[in-house]
């Protein structure tokens, strides 16, 4: 296999590089990269090239119980492709196969491409809003598609700005900013709330290990504080000018009947939803769908309202795949933190700023779909092999 420098493209980069494209901007190119990408799969398979590691297996587990519940709650053939989340998760195995056959990646240059990415889709959605609609949104999806989006995006970018010392630092500042406006745009309170709480967790672990290493001055602290806090207040500062009570508490209501506001935007009778279904069948001794789980259509064929999907990670996998299937997205999860762990640790800024974007996956999934949604599994594996290919990259530093 031809081994490649960190700074040359490989045309298996050329396939994740549309992949990305296709998250940002359009869905049938992210498609196409996964029908190769699956291809490969079957490639690697026949080859017996399939790493049977911890996580790995979590990841064929997580699949498997997805068709399990398929069969014991009832989906027909026409319910398959809902299981694009499962199939997109498995895109694991081939990036991480050309990782390691390539050397490692160049960080720098993909968190640049993902800051581009998310730049011009930023431009894209607040222009959207200006030519009239109400919320900013992409090129093919609606404001969450978005908010997904630049929540990812806005720790690279932050990441990108601390690295910067030179002339590009403008620009990173410019175009943080007008991704930040464009997630505020949304509306997308989980969002903007994962955006905060991973720069918080971030900042503290750039406090800690600057008072271990006794590396801090007064000044690095000040700008250090800047960086990490203006867009926290920013978004105090537009919250409390928010017109709209669900985002801005102290708003006053224009809405006459103020009881009728749902604050949960629904989530609140989801649960309840959810909570019916299993105390029914637990009452009826119907454990087999406790455990196994619903199917993959299970929101639309117990409920079939205006909702199309659980709205949370956990309550979504416990009604489509049951408590097997919750135990593996939770240790799916567990790995994927303890990742994070180790990247939040790291004296690379690069990858600490990649490992606060995970953390704006997990913090929004208890809220909505993220490993269990197609688009947001993506970006799982991508953050996902890049802090292990980096990291491992380390490891082999530190050996030499």
């Amino acid at each position: 296999m031809y081994k490649k420098s960190e700074h040359q493209f490989f045309w298996s980069d050329y396939i994740l590089l549309a992949l990305l494209t296709g998250l940002y901007f359009s869905i049938i190119l992210a498609e196409i990269a996964l029908v190769v990408y699956t291809s490969i799969l079957f490639f690697l398979i026949f080859k017996k090239e399939i790493n049977a590691d911890y996580f790995s297996s979590l990841l064929l587990a997580y699949v498997l119980s997805g068709l399990l519940s398929m069969i014991s709650g009832g989906d027909s053939i026409r319910d398959l492709p809902r299981m694009l989340p499962h199939l997109m998760v498995l895109i694991y195995f081939p990036v991480t196969y050309f990782l390691k056959k390539e050397n490692q990646i160049d960080l720098l240059r993909w968190l640049r491409w993902i800051f581009l990415l998310a730049t011009l889709s930023a431009i894209v959605g607040i222009v959207y809003h200006f030519l009239g609609k109400e919320r900013t949104t992409t090129t093919y999806g609606g404001y969450y598609t978005l908010a997904n989006l630049m929540s990812w995006s806005v720790p690279v970018s932050i990441a990108l700005l601390i690295q910067s010392k030179s002339r590009p630092l403008l620009i990173y500042i410019a175009a943080t900013f007008v991704q930040f406006i464009a997630l505020w745009w949304t509306y997308t309170r989980s969002a903007m709330f994962a955006v905060v709480g991973a720069l918080g967790i971030w900042f503290f672990f750039w406090i800690s290990k600057n008072i271990i290493h006794k590396t801090f001055s007064f000044r690095q602290i000040l700008l250090g504080g800047v960086i990490f806090l203006s867009l926290p207040v920013l978004l105090v500062i537009f919250t409390l000018s928010s017109e709209d009570p669900r985002i801005n508490p102290f708003a006053k209501n224009q809405v006459k009947d103020q009881v009728n506001i749902d604050f949960t935007s629904g989530r609140e009778s989801i649960i309840q939803d959810a909570y019916r279904v299993i105390s029914k069948d637990w009452q009826e001794g119907q454990y087999k769908k406790i455990i196994l789980g619903y199917g993959q259509h299970s929101r639309y064929r117990l409920v079939n309202d205006e909702f199309t999907s659980w709205e949370s990670d956990y309550l979504q996998i416990t009604m489509n795949q049951g408590i097997v299937g919750l135990v593996i997205i939770l240790l799916l999860y567990l790995y994927f933190l303890k990742r994070i762990w180790r990247g939040l640790r790291s004296d690379n800024n690069l990858l600490n700023g990649l490992a606060a974007s995970g953390l704006t996956i997990f913090l929004m999934s208890f809220f909505t779909l993220k490993l269990t949604g197609w688009h947001s599994g993506a970006m799982f594996i991508i953050i996902l092999t890049f802090l292990e290919n980096q990291q491992l990259k380390i490891n082999q530093h530190n050996k030499d």
